[in-house]
């Protein structure tokens, strides 16, 4: 089932809710760690020469990989809540101990993608900085990677997901999955995507204060889309029998049985038969006895302080010799396994049932 992006936000938000304590550190942590240190490269060695310009966006480009495994250790916090199950902050680290070597291999990959198709929009920067072409030689470059990236980002979206959820799968076989869950599912991913815009734009009037807020809602869904992929979320039909109808009976002829809540109180094998349990049921303050067909289901020692649902005015009748005065009421699957039909809530013996 292809669920819609606000029903995946509405995933998110729900196992999100209680949550964010660590999701939030998380983010903070992956903001400094990619900020800082780019920060520090770009403004001590990125001016002057083209040497210093080249050294500097190669070391910008190392620390990015670097963060990649970072970030896919964010994932893996990510895919835990969306799962609802535990999660901690040293998830983060994850993919550094689970063959980091694959997650940057991806990334390397598309590093090197977007460096050869940018190279001839950045040439004219590293080789003169001083023209007037150079704001505007900037600017289409940077246009140019955004959309090679958007473009990669629509085939490859899943492939740190896939990484983290076999650690066995190679960085290209990783690649070539995605982009085949990708099929049929890049405009969902798009618009999903397109629809955080609005909530981006109001962090700004919080001084991106509120991206710590919003970027784990933001993962958070980007996780509940891969799960969703992965048709995690699609409850499994169960099984149904059908039975050949028997003629209706009036509700007078309904009214005619009596059935009740019994508790066993002692139960035991019927001697030379493979099939049957004689069972001493308390109904209010009568004790009946009941023989059933339920040994290949039931041992004695497990029926004894069951409450179960029983015909109390069947007409008694002898079963291998022995009387039974009532019936257990079962249901039976296609195999022929029964099950005691109980009640989903504490009843006293002799409760009538309605």
């Amino acid at each position: 089932m292809k669920r819609t992006s606000a029903s995946l936000k509405l995933i998110a938000r729900q196992q999100l809710s209680g949550n964010y304590g660590t999701p939030m550190a998380g983010i903070l942590l992956l903001g400094l760690c990619s900020f800082l240190p780019s920060f520090f490269i770009s403004s001590t060695m990125g001016t002057g020469t083209t040497m210093g310009l080249v050294t500097s966006q190669i070391l910008v480009y190392v620390i990015s990989l670097l963060v990649s495994v970072l970030k896919a250790g964010y994932s893996k916090m990510m895919v835990n809540i969306c799962r609802g199950e535990s999660f901690e902050g040293k998830d983060l680290a994850f993919a550094f101990t689970h063959h980091p070597d694959r997650f940057i291999i991806v990334h390397l990959i598309i590093l090197i993608v977007q460096f050869v198709i940018g190279l001839p929009f950045n040439i004219p920067l590293w080789t003169d900085s001083s023209s007037i072409s150079y704001i505007w030689l900037s600017v289409l470059a940077m246009c140019v990677d955004t959309i090679v990236a958007l473009v990669l980002n629509l085939f490859l979206a899943v492939t740190d997901y896939l990484l983290l959820d076999d650690i066995n799968l190679s960085a290209v076989d990783a690649m070539k999955k995605s982009c085949s869950f990708m099929k049929g599912n890049k405009w969902r991913y798009f618009y999903i995507n397109l629809s955080f815009i609005p909530l981006l734009l109001a962090s700004m009037l919080t001084c991106y204060i509120g991206l710590l807020w919003l970027m784990p809602y933001m993962e958070a869904t980007m996780a509940a889309f891969y799960l969703d992929l992965k048709g995690e979320f699609d409850k499994k039909e169960e099984p149904v029998i059908e039975i050949e109808a028997k003629p209706e009976i009036t509700f007078d002829d309904f009214m005619k049985m009596q059935f009740q809540v019994g508790e066993i109180i002692a139960c035991e094998e019927v001697k030379k038969s493979k099939k049957l349990l004689c069972s001493q049921v308390k109904i209010g303050n009568q004790v009946k006895q009941i023989v059933s067909g339920i040994k290949s289901n039931y041992k004695p020692e497990d029926m004894v302080g069951k409450k179960v649902m029983v015909l109390v005015n069947l007409k008694p009748a002898k079963l291998a010799g022995v009387l039974s005065e009532g019936m257990l009421l079962c249901a039976e699957d296609e195999n022929g396994k029964l099950a005691l039909m109980t009640p989903d809530k504490e009843m006293p013996a002799g409760a009538e049932i309605c």
